[in-house]
């Protein structure tokens, strides 16, 4: 196995130089980092990374902390993870999938003062996210998908346009004749902390349903197929005239269109279904096929990872533009025209 020495050897150079290149402690000048990142390659050399923060230099490891539930992962969120995965490898970063079951940073912030952590991801942001706030009095870089709210003084993030995603999907459903249509999203009721994009996209339904002449029925449940199951029965017997069903919770949509299917519900004949949150790789697992605005997940999470790396590489934030995504609407088979 390779050493430092060796690779010092090669390149011409001192190990001390070789250590400079590897943690970028000091500025040495580009055609000898060539020669020592040359040589390195040759030699198949890995720097020891823990070794390398344990002396003071960067880790080059980031933190995605990823929500997860007693059902496991939701696809979506793999999504976010696989996109800023790639994006930290490309710079030379590798990134740490953080799953947790609550919303404390106290281990991250542990690990990162020990120099093996540079920066952390933050999901399922709130408005008021004191998980942000705790960070960067700990000195730690936060890279956000999702945002806080404006007077909170969030700085990297990158988040979904939810006035334009909701109008567009209003829009559409307005075109097809629909006039009462339920939106299905995830249940806030007893949690202390209401993540920022539920309260976005409501206030952004509110209006653009307002806009398009719908009755916009707010309806929430958990995250959980069995009680998309129940939501279907639910409408059907208490809100008949509900023809239209707009879902921010991919698991209860999934869970409503197998009970529809169970029932011989016609979809899109007595019911069209359209889902904001469902990914595009998620869709062909369903039938008949989803139609869907649904964020870039894999691009948003590419986005985060390479602002907060860039942040860490010493980008000042007029260097970093802000970005938001919409989702495009992709028509399938759930939607179609109000029936007569």
């Amino acid at each position: 196995m390779a050493t430092r020495a060796d690779v010092a050897k090669l390149a011409g150079v001192s190990e001390a130089t070789v250590s400079y290149v590897i943690t970028g402690k000091r500025k040495i000048s580009q055609p000898v980092q060539v020669r020592v990142n040359k040589a390195m390659e040759k030699l198949d050399y890995r720097p020891n990374r823990m070794a390398q923060a344990l002396a003071g230099g960067k880790s080059r490891v980031i933190a995605l902390l990823f929500p997860t539930t007693a059902r496991g992962v939701a696809h979506v969120d793999l999504e976010y993870g696989l996109g800023a995965a790639q994006a930290a490898q490309e710079l030379g970063y590798h990134l740490v999938m953080w799953p947790t079951l609550d919303r404390s940073v106290d281990e991250l912030i542990a690990t990162a003062k020990s120099g093996l952590l540079d920066g952390v991801i933050l999901m399922e942001v709130a408005l008021e996210d004191e998980r942000v706030q705790q960070l960067k009095k700990a000195g730690i870089k936060v890279g956000l998908i999702g945002r806080t709210g404006p007077e909170f003084g969030d700085e990297i993030f990158a988040d979904r346009d939810f006035e334009t995603a909701a109008y567009d999907a209003c829009k559409y459903i307005s075109s097809l004749g629909h006039k009462e249509v339920a939106f299905l999203t995830e249940r806030t009721r007893g949690k202390s902390v209401v993540v920022a994009a539920l309260t976005r996209t409501k206030a952004s339904m509110k209006i653009s349903g307002k806009n398009h002449g719908i009755n916009i029925h707010n309806f929430e449940c958990s995250t959980d197929p069995d009680e998309g199951r129940k939501f279907l029965k639910q409408i059907l017997d208490h809100k008949p005239k509900i023809t239209a069903v707009i879902g921010l919770n991919p698991g209860a949509m999934v869970g409503l269109l197998q009970e529809a299917n169970s029932q011989r519900i016609e979809v899109p004949g007595r019911l069209s279904l359209l889902s904001m949150a469902t990914p595009e790789s998620f869709v062909s697992a369903t039938s008949p096929r989803l139609t869907t605005i649904s964020p870039p997940a894999f691009e948003m999470g590419d986005s985060a990872a390479r602002r907060l790396i860039a942040s860490l590489e010493g980008a000042s934030q007029d260097d970093l533009p802000k970005q938001l995504w919409s989702g495009s609407l992709v028509i399938r088979e759930t939607t179609g025209p109000v029936r007569a």
